[in-house]
């Protein structure tokens, strides 16, 4: 008797283990979830594998859902071919969704979410978001032209210089005509593109095109915010970074005379401050000795009267200060 109660226990567990009940198999997933969060892969690929043969069952082995799953198992088992063919099954289906029903059907949704977890840093699902916002919110949105800056950001980092290159001047006009040439997402694409030409090596091109767009915008009358100055910042140090010593130089006068159209305030004084000492670094290696000496006298004294959490910031950039200006006048000996 135990021996066939002991069979028929392990029969309902082998019936147990793969479940037909959709929520039930849910339940099971979410417990996969939660292991291998906990970093119980063994006991997460086990579970994973009994959703895997309920979804087969339910949903055949072409669903999004079942590709997904046998993703999560490849996965687990460091199986990077089954990883590939589980990717590459559910890009297939997405795209074909895609022209089928359109970017923003719910299908294609459901099968683009599928492809986001096992493969976030795709063009293809950066393509998609791009497709779908621009169908829903137009070409002209800022959350489009967001889309694009991604896609472009992606492109970059996968090397592709050349379409990145593309896709950020497509977007530095297309803000700059949407949004306004001072817009802080207008500036945040100016800083990519920079960056992009930097790094294909040209980076007296990258300064010119700093320039420029600075210029064609004559100096806003109303002040920025302080994100998109400070995104302004960091075109300077590109720019300095990639020995554009006098393109830096440029475009750091101009963010301080856009600085100080602002309020005072500590984040921004502090800001504005350290840009004062990029600015007089910039112009010590021009040799313009004059006005290194003015911009380091402005920024220690700024510095030395902030206090809280950005006096030991200042503090440590004084001393910098004072080591340069001692350069500086030690070069007009």
């Amino acid at each position: 008797m135990e021996r066939g109660g002991s069979g028929r226990r392990r029969l309902v567990d082998r019936l147990r283990a793969v479940p037909d009940d959709p929520e039930a198999l849910a339940a099971l997933e979410a417990e996969a979830e939660g292991l291998f969060r906990e970093g119980r892969r063994r006991a997460a690929r086990r579970r994973y594998r009994r959703v895997l043969r309920g979804r087969r069952r339910l949903l055949g082995d072409d669903h999004p859902d079942t590709i997904l799953c046998a993703w999560q198992v490849a996965y687990l088992e460091s199986g990077r071919d089954g990883e590939e063919r589980a990717r590459g099954q559910l890009e297939a289906i997405a795209s074909g969704r895609s022209q089928a029903l359109g970017a923003g059907h719910r299908d294609t949704i459901a099968a683009m979410r599928s492809l986001v977890i096992c493969s976030w840093d795709s063009a293809v699902v950066l393509e998609w978001e791009l497709d779908e916002v621009r169908g829903r919110l137009g070409d002209e949105h800022p959350d489009t032209l967001f889309a694009v800056e991604r896609l472009a950001d992606y492109h970059r980092f996968s090397g592709d210089l050349r379409i990145a290159r593309r896709l950020h001047e497509q977007n530095l006009r297309d803000c700059g005509r949407i949004l306004g040439l001072d817009h802080e997402r207008t500036m945040a694409s100016l800083r990519a593109l920079v960056d992009v030409r930097c790094d294909q090596g040209d980076a007296r091109w990258a300064a010119a095109v700093a320039r420029d767009a600075l210029d064609r915008g004559s100096r806003p009358a109303a002040p920025q915010t302080l994100w998109a100055l400070v995104t302004l910042v960091d075109v300077g140090q590109i720019l300095s970074n990639h020995d554009q010593t006098e393109g830096a130089a440029w475009v750091q006068e101009e963010t301080l005379a856009r600085f100080r159209l602002l309020d005072t305030g500590p984040e921004i004084d502090l800001e504005r401050f350290l840009l004062q000492s990029d600015l007089a670094s910039s112009l010590f290696e021009l040799d313009r000795y004059e006005e290194v000496r003015a911009h380091l006298h402005q920024a220690l004294e700024g510095l030395a009267g902030l206090s809280g959490p950005d006096a030991a910031i200042g503090t440590i950039n004084g001393k910098h200060l004072e080591r340069a200006l001692d350069d500086a006048e030690s070069g007009r000996v």
